[in-house]
Parts: structure tokens; C-alpha cells; sequence
């Protein structure tokens, strides 16, 4: 089976639910109409934003964004969608990654690599998730990561263990200089090491004093970087 992937490199607003979830839709609604792609993958909490800071410390903006993961099965049809929130479970908030088609929840998978180094500060607000995410979709099985978690050895090895044959990472990797070959080189090293494909998404834009620069790339399972986003765009 093959399958045509969107990679939604794009700007959210941290704390505008709705207007993210509104760009969601129709960056959707793109992919499918326009693209025909079959899965469209957003960046890391694409619907509060990153980084969404002490926000995440008010219960009536993390029940907020849980419900929008509903609104956004209920509106969306005809393609799948790989988005990232702040998923509730009981007392605890992970920095989660959800795939959607056709109304069903179809997995959810949980950051297990939290960066509490530099401008990072997630070991503040989420619970670290412990398992791999493997699920389905047109015949092929696609592991879910997010941001730090392709910089760390081990989970993409796990990721393939556990029956993956591409890899779809979620990300809100800030620019410094160099980055873009640092990023590259530590992740496509991994994938080769594990061979396995991979689809990098990152966003653009400012958000305080982090800037995000975009460039996502595909790597095949050679480590070879088959497509490449533009910077800052």
C-alpha cells in the first residue's frame, strides 16, 4: 500500500485554542481536498501551542484542550490526523500525540523523553509517558514520537521493536545556528542505526524569545534525507 503524508509545518498561537484548532481544520481540509493525502502530521501540542508554560497549570484551559480533540474527530473526515496536546489522565498531564480518522481515536501516545534543560522546562508541567505507540493505518505500522525523543538513544529502537516500519515525529524544536545540521545528523544517524524510515515535523514562527525554524524533513531508513522543508516558511 502506499501512503501520501502531509507534513503541516506551520505557526499556532500558544493559548488560542480555537484558533488552532481552526488551523488545524482547514490545513486538513487542504491535505485532503487539495494534496489527496492520507495522514496529515502537525507539530508538538499543536493544539495549545508550544510552549504553553504556566497555562498548563489551569484546569479549565488543559479541560479546554482535551475537548477540542473531540471537536476536531467530530469535524474532520477523509483524512487522518496526527496532532499534539496536553492529554489529562487523572491527576497526571502528558505531552501526548493523538491520531484521529473518521470520528475514532485510532492511538495515543505519550512523551517519554521530557527536556528540562535550556529553554525547556517540561519536567515542570508533564509526567513522563513509558511505552511505545505502534498503530495501523492502510496496511502499514507507524510509530509515534515526539521532539526529544528521537535525540535520545533507545526509543527508536523500542519504536521499531515494538513492529513499527516508519516513524512520524512530532516536534517544536527551536532555531539556534547550526541546528538544522545538528538536528539532521544526531536523528538520521539513530534511524539508520535502527533502519527505519522517518517524517519530521516542526513548526514556525516566535513565540517570546524561542524562534522556530521549520525545516522538517523525510529521512529514509539509510539515514538519507529524501525531503526537506524550507526554513522559516
Amino acid at each position: 500500500m502506499s501512503l501520501k503524508i502531509a507534513l503541516a509545518q506551520i505557526n499556532f498561537l500558544v493559548g488560542n485554542i480555537a484558533a488552532n484548532v481552526n488551523n488545524i481544520i482547514v490545513a486538513a481540509t487542504h491535505a485532503r481536498d487539495e494534496l489527496v493525502a492520507h495522514i496529515i502530521v502537525f507539530p508538538e501540542l499543536t493544539i495549545t501551542g508550544y510552549p504553553a508554560e504556566d497555562l498548563l497549570l489551569r484546569a479549565d484551559f488543559i479541560a479546554a484542550a482535551n475537548n477540542a480533540v473531540y471537536q476536531l474527530a467530530e469535524q474532520v473526515a477523509g483524512i487522518a490526523l496526527v496532532v499534539g496536546f496536553p492529554e489529562l489522565d487523572g491527576d497526571k498531564l502528558y505531552n501526548s500525540a493523538v491520531v484521529l480518522h473518521q470520528g475514532v481515536m485510532l492511538a495515543c501516545y505519550r512523551k517519554q523523553a521530557l527536556p528540562n534543560y535550556g529553554v525547556f522546562d517540561e519536567q515542570r508541567y508533564f509526567t513522563a509517558g513509558k511505552q511505545p505507540c505502534v498503530f495501523e493505518f492502510n496496511g502499514i505500522f507507524i510509530g509515534l514520537t515526539i521532539c526529544e525523543d528521537v535525540w535520545k538513544s533507545g526509543i527508536i529502537d523500542a519504536t521499531k521493536q515494538a513492529g513499527a516500519e516508519l516513524l512520524l515525529t512530532l516536534n517544536a524544536s527551536p532555531f539556534n545556528s547550526g541546528k538544522v545540521h545538528q538536528r539532521e545528523a544526531i536523528i538520521c544517524r539513530q534511524i539508520k542505526a535502527a533502519q527505519i524510515p522517518l517524517v519530521y515535523v516542526n513548526q514556525v514562527g516566535g513565540q517570546d524569545e524561542l524562534i522556530f525554524d521549520g525545516a522538517s524533513f523525510v529521512a529514509d531508513s539509510h539515514g538519507g534525507i529524501v525531503f526537506r522543508a524550507e526554513e522559516f516558511k
